[in-house]
């Protein structure tokens, strides 16, 4: 069966709605947390009686998310809720996604009894605060991304080294320009990435929150890369390129591989920007090792 469940990321802290600690009772507080891996993140819409609204229920408990007690003041808390008739739901349990022009990808969420919006108390940034309605939806915290409700890709990234013998010739720490990388690397991942223009340094691997990256070289077979050895050493974000999306760099024992994890509250980027990243990787033969940097780029997308 197809899987029909959505998850839903605010803006303002780049966390997830969910029902506070799984909770299966009847009131549950609805909130944000930074780790959506449970089922009490995962929510399903379906039509309402009401044309044009929704009903949102939570796998954990099967309860439908509503404004408590119907309540119509700014700030009233989010909870979980019995429907013993889904068909007859009152209004606090009807909801409308309404895109946000001003943030393509992003939308709020109308509750229709009292018509406002789905939003994390005072934009707290603290996992565990509590979802509430309010009335002026002109902040981040009242804008929530949809995706499918599925485990993050595991992505690898390779970086081919096609002449070895002319980046051993450059200084030891050189950074790669676009000419040299353009005649010298070519970056690829299994996930479909690509070159945003003609340069190497313009590729671009699309993850997920909470993806599970691992960066590898490979040399080209053959030719002048006889002898040599080749490992990436660590992967740095370049300060000013958008928000730093990984987590602590490792290396895969002696394999010449890192791995780093996408944080789970990583968001997409504003508009075309991406983030940037330094590949450090070194060069060895005949007992020298040099240590060379290039700097291709990154892009977080949950629908991806």
């Amino acid at each position: 069966m197809p899987n029909n469940y959505v998850k839903f990321q605010v803006k303002s802290s780049g966390q997830w709605l969910n029902i506070l600690n799984g909770g299966n009772a009847n009131g549950t507080d609805a909130c944000q947390g930074a780790t959506p891996t449970t089922n009490n993140f995962q929510w399903e819409l379906s039509d309402s009686a009401v044309a044009g609204w929704s009903l949102i229920q939570v796998r954990s408990s099967g309860l439908y998310l509503n404004i408590k007690n119907g309540g119509n003041s700014n700030g009233t808390v989010a909870c979980q809720g019995i429907l013993s008739d889904p068909s007859t739901a009152p209004d606090n349990f009807l909801w409308k996604i309404v895109p946000d022009s001003n943030h393509p990808g992003w939308s709020k969420i109308q509750v229709k009894s009292s018509n406002q919006f789905l939003n994390i108390y005072n934009g707290g940034t603290v996992n565990g605060t509590v979802a509430c309605q309010g009335n002026t939806p002109t902040t981040d915290n009242f804008l929530w991304l949809q995706c499918e409700a599925k485990p993050p890709k595991k992505v690898t990234i390779t970086m081919n080294i096609l002449d070895c013998t002319s980046i051993f010739a450059l200084p030891n720490g050189t950074r790669l320009t676009d000419a040299q990388a353009n005649d010298w690397l070519s970056m690829e991942d299994d996930n479909r990435g690509g070159k945003e223009n003609g340069n190497q340094s313009s590729f671009e691997s699309v993850l997920n929150p909470g993806s599970e990256v691992t960066w590898q070289p490979k040399i080209a077979s053959g030719g002048s890369n006889s002898g040599f050895a080749d490992a990436i050493t660590n992967i740095t974000y370049e300060s000013g390129s958008g928000a730093n999306v990984l987590g602590p760099v490792t290396p895969v024992g002696n394999s010449g591989k890192v791995n780093a994890t996408v944080f789970w509250t990583a968001i997409p980027p504003s508009g075309v920007d991406n983030e940037a990243y330094t590949i450090q990787f070194t060069l060895s033969k005949g007992g020298t090792t040099n240590t060379y940097y290039f700097d291709p780029k990154i892009k977080v997308d949950p629908s991806n």
